[in-house]
């Protein structure tokens, strides 16, 4: 599917991720877990059935031979590390996304590098110039993030963003072209409106995480932020992000 040979494709994946295919798919699995753990919705056996482990002796195992603990030991450090807002924020709306054509920025590294005005101009901005070089722009053009890792679970190092920006439709990109285009898929979201600095961001997801909906529970989905007002023209404090958090009913 790639278009390249077994040894190129695997020489190419892990010039990119450090890993190999088999060690990124594993990691990618027990940190998945690990996110399941600490929204406190589901037990070791559940969790360890939804990523893939024939029982839960299995999943202590890989979580233990990687991560060096037991998934009770992981829960008490991932408590441990959380902090919680301490603003306020409104009730989130339960919202259909539909489905959204971008055009996109692959980063991987610590978040904290991303809220700066000068990263910005390296992301959004070339991205909002190729859209309007070909025609792409819509009427009203929306920011968005992708954050895949949780930066209490995942090395800083590993962390991989996706700085997007809406088009009218899906344009065509070839395999090594440094901004590619994909489609953000419909879903059901709790959307949540933060106020304020960046930084304060991972303290704000670990509150709203444990306020979800009645009788909803975080999906599978990727976690999305939708950036209201920019560094570039807003002070701090007045920055807006809507976070979109997938659901599913319980």
């Amino acid at each position: 599917m790639s278009g390249f040979s077994r040894r190129n494709f695997q020489l190419y994946f892990r010039s990119f991720t450090n890993d190999t295919v088999g060690q990124y798919i594993k990691r990618l699995r027990l940190e998945r877990g690990l996110q399941l753990a600490k929204s406190g919705n589901w037990t070791n056996a559940e969790i360890a059935y939804k990523i893939g482990y024939a029982n839960t002796a299995a999943y202590n195992n890989a979580l233990k031979k990687d991560f060096g603990k037991t998934p009770r030991e992981m829960n008490v450090e991932l408590r441990s590390k959380q902090r919680f807002y301490e603003g306020h924020w409104e009730e989130p709306e339960l919202i259909e996304l539909p489905e959204t054509p971008v055009l996109y920025l692959s980063f991987t590294g610590d978040y904290d590098t991303l809220s700066s005005a000068a990263f910005e101009e390296k992301s959004w901005d070339e991205l909002y110039q190729l859209a309007d070089s070909k025609d792409l722009l819509p009427s009203e053009v929306d920011y968005w993030g992708i954050c895949f890792n949780d930066t209490d679970i995942t090395d800083e190092s590993q962390c991989r963003f996706y700085a997007c920006l809406s088009i009218k439709s899906l344009a065509k990109t070839k395999r090594m072209d440094k901004i590619k285009s994909m489609t953000i898929p419909s879903g059901l979201y709790a959307s949540f409106r933060h106020v304020g600095p960046y930084e304060e961001l991972n303290a704000f997801y670990n509150s709203i995480l444990q306020n979800l909906p009645e009788h909803y529970m975080l999906g599978s989905g990727a976690i999305l932020e939708r950036y209201l007002n920019s560094p570039v023209d807003t002070c701090e404090v007045m920055l807006q992000t809507e976070v979109l958090l997938p659901v599913i009913k319980c």
